[in-house]
């Protein structure tokens, strides 16, 4: 019990200021699936746009404000379960 209580304090949740290479490389084919039920594909960029934070890449592909607090919780629910 101990060890999973460590771990949650040194995972930081996903959040619109999270670097898209930070979320990818955490569970690349999980995470990335999810996203791109989103439209973002990230995956399939070049590794240069993995710079950008999942915010930048949210308003680039134009989610509504729904869609960004839903695809957040999606993402942070699969890091919990993970844990």
């Amino acid at each position: 019990m101990k060890d999973k209580e460590i771990k949650k304090e040194n995972t930081s949740n996903i959040n619109k200021n999270t670097p898209i290479e930070k979320i990818l490389s955490t569970d690349n084919e999980i995470l990335s699936k999810i996203m791109g039920r989103y439209g973002l594909y990230c995956s399939m960029c070049r590794r240069r746009s993995w710079k950008e934070t999942l915010g930048e890449a949210m308003e680039t592909h134009g989610l509504s404000n729904e869609q960004k607090e839903k695809l957040v919780i999606e993402l942070n629910q699969i890091i919990e379960v993970k844990l």
